[in-house]
């Protein structure tokens, strides 16, 4: 008796567990294929500091370059933005609500020839929900103001 309850609470650990342990692995796997095509696709060295998936986007930085990258997934070099960060004056983040709503989240990078980019985390095509990415963009924030 007691080895088929030991036998059904392995089957149920894995079965909860499983999926979980997939989840991780493949998202740590995008995020490696979406840095290696960014190291690829950028015409000098690059070597990311840290990165985060955003939904369909990926933010990366290069501390010691000082630069960072805002790209679509999957990577095309199209779709990758690179920045400089010596070029910019002040980052703050962006907020708009819609009845009561979050319905725009971004970074307002604002760079030294009076020029503005935002860096979109949650909207209609990005991010899954509103308060995380607000939680996110202002930890770039953070991350991006300490460099500059």
């Amino acid at each position: 008796m007691d080895i088929i309850s030991i036998e059904w609470g392995l089957a149920l650990l894995l079965l909860f567990v499983g999926p979980v342990i997939y989840i991780i692995r493949a998202q740590s796997q995008k995020e490696k294929k979406a840095i290696k095509a960014i190291t690829k696709s950028s015409s000098e060295e690059v070597n990311i500091t840290q990165s985060e998936l955003t939904g369909n986007r990926m933010i990366a930085i290069d501390s010691t370059n000082k630069k960072l990258f805002f790209v679509s997934l999957p990577v095309k070099k199209e779709t990758l933005t690179t920045i400089d960060l010596k070029k910019i004056v002040d980052v703050e983040v962006v907020s708009k609500t819609e009845n009561k709503t979050t319905a725009h989240v971004a970074l307002q990078l604002k760079f030294t020839d009076a020029a503005k980019q935002e860096l979109a985390f949650f909207d209609d095509e990005v991010g899954t929900d509103a308060n995380i990415s607000l939680h996110q963009a202002k930890q770039w924030k953070n991350v991006i103001t300490d460099l500059l």
